[in-house]
This record gives structure tokens, sequence and C-alpha cells, in this order.
């Protein structure tokens, strides 16, 4: 195997666009802020690269879910006037199209509903609307800081026609 091929095994996000990587760690950044109870969330550079990756596969999910909305993620230097917050109506549509993505493809991987005490069980291997609270609060936080992680790492959302 090649060098740049095992480097590339060995992280997979090195291949990815920089910028959605940084709105990434953002995200993970403000999920983590926004956790309560015993619940505990690495700190980005400490999740396996399986993980990251697919938590860079989420951005590009919620990019998608913006889109839905009429929605756009831009360079910061775009002329258009960017937006600063979401509407309540809208964090909840983003934040449970991104719960639910993540619980499909966890049911794909094998996940079951349980509390983690045994290999591929999650609490969180629900449907958004079966979601306790506690676990739907970071993630409509995420949505709502979302307008201000772009904005810190050089992108801001627009509102398209």
């Amino acid at each position: 195997m090649s060098l740049i091929l095992s480097k590339i095994k060995n992280n997979p996000l090195k291949i990815v666009d920089n910028t959605i990587k940084q709105l990434t760690v953002k995200i993970n950044d403000n999920y983590k802020k926004s956790v309560s109870g015993e619940l505990i969330v690495p700190e980005f550079n400490e999740l396996d690269f399986e993980i990251q990756h697919n938590n860079y596969k989420q951005t590009h999910l919620i990019l998608k879910f913006l889109k839905e909305l009429k929605y756009e993620v831009v360079d910061i230097e775009d002329k258009r006037e960017g937006i600063s917050y979401f509407d309540d109506k809208e964090k909840e549509y983003l934040a449970k199209r991104e719960h639910n993505a993540w619980y499909l493809r966890k049911l794909s991987e094998g996940y079951v509903y349980g509390e983690e005490k045994k290999d591929k069980e999650n609490p969180k291997v629900v449907p958004w609307d079966e979601l306790d609270i506690d676990y739907q609060n970071p993630n409509l936080n995420t949505m709502e800081q979302l307008p201000a992680s772009c904005k810190e790492v050089g992108l801001k959302i627009i509102k398209t026609k």
C-alpha cells in the first residue's frame, strides 16, 4: 500500500474540505457544551476516525437539510446578507432531520436502543419524537448555534429564493 493510501486509511479526514471539517468540530464543541447529566462527549480530536468521519457526513447532511428550508451556506465574503438565527420551527426541523438521519444510520449499523451496557446499545437510538428531552436539547442548541458556528469558520448562512 502506498504511503498516501496508508495515511488516508489511518485518517480519512485528511482528504476532506478543511472549512467543513472546521464546522464539524464547531458543531461537536457546541453539542459537547450543551449536554447535561451523565452524558460525556469527547473532544472531536479524541473521537475514533470513523466517528469523526461520520460526524463530517452528518455536517454535510445538515447543509442538505438547510437547502430544504431554502438556506445555503456560503463563504463569509459573499455579498449576500447572512442570517443570525433560526426560528423555533426551523431549529426543530433541522434537529429532527439530523437526528433521524443519525438514527437510521445507527440502525443500519446494527445498533439498538439500550443503556450502553452492551456493545451497539445506545439510549438515543429512537426516532426524534421518542427521544428524551435531555437528548433533544443538545441537538436543538446545536442548530441554534449553527449561524454563529458558520461565522467562526469563515462561512455564513443565507436565505435563498
